[in-house]
């Protein structure tokens, strides 16, 4: 099956019987190309990608011009995501239905004192990197706006985690999703990571993994009783790094 070939009667086959097969030009598994390599564009090392099984794309002068993201149905790869470099656009290839959280297959049925959720799959990696490959990193699939969606959907593996650590985008919509994501889940099981910056990766290319892990360890639980809010997240990332 990995050569792409199969044999009609397998006990007498001989080279003059090999028959070729093709994946049709539609399966999303045509899709998950390209090499084990470092996300340079967003400085994610090689040995990071391979853990969460990304690939890149490179052009001919050896640049990365696209992501591939792989989502498992268990241990089944179903579906891929692309990321396209240069204009940031996305192209999905295979099922969604039934996939799990971007990375969930590496801590599947494991649990685990920490369990960090990020708004998008670079920002799991990169989150990854910045807590030195200690802690469980993970992402929703399709951007705060299915955040809710997602974590209900995922709610049992999640639940298996002491602390779920969420770190979302530094924007209105993060911190609104964040809040309704922690509602899910009983009291002080959630914490809330008040970024300076736009988001992890931002952090990971800035080389400011001290104050990211500051700004992690310090996250603030969130509680019914409203103590983490919008207005917690006050103050916009700027140039100035301290």
């Amino acid at each position: 099956f990995s050569c792409n070939t199969f044999f009609p009667d397998y006990d007498n086959a001989d080279t003059d019987t090999v028959i070729p097969m093709k994946q049709p030009e539609t399966s999303f598994l045509n899709s998950y190309t390209g090499v084990y390599g470092a996300l340079t564009d967003r400085n994610i090392s090689e040995a990071t990608a391979r853990k969460f099984g990304v690939k890149v794309i490179k052009d001919n002068n050896g640049q990365v011009k696209q992501h591939i993201y792989p989502f498992h149905n268990g241990s089944e790869i179903v579906a891929t995501k692309t990321r396209y470099v240069d204009n940031k656009n996305f192209a999905c290839n295979g099922t969604f239905q039934g996939t799990g959280l971007f990375g969930e297959q590496l801590y599947r049925n494991k649990g685990g004192k920490y369990l960090t959720i990020c708004e998008g799959e670079v920002d799991a990696l990169s989150a990854y990197e910045l807590m030195g490959s200690k802690w469980a990193s993970v992402s929703i699939k399709n951007g705060c706006q299915s955040a809710l969606r997602d974590v209900k959907a995922n709610y049992d593996y999640i639940n298996k985690f002491d602390k779920v650590v969420l770190c979302f985008d530094n924007d209105e919509h993060g911190k609104k999703a964040a809040i309704k994501v922690a509602q899910i889940f009983e009291p002080n099981k959630c914490k809330i990571v008040k970024l300076k910056a736009k988001d992890a990766n931002e952090y990971l290319r800035a080389g400011h993994s001290q104050d990211f892990m500051k700004r992690w360890w310090e996250a603030q639980t969130f509680t019914p009783a409203g103590i983490v809010n919008l207005k917690d997240f006050d103050g916009l990332y700027n140039d100035e790094q301290q």
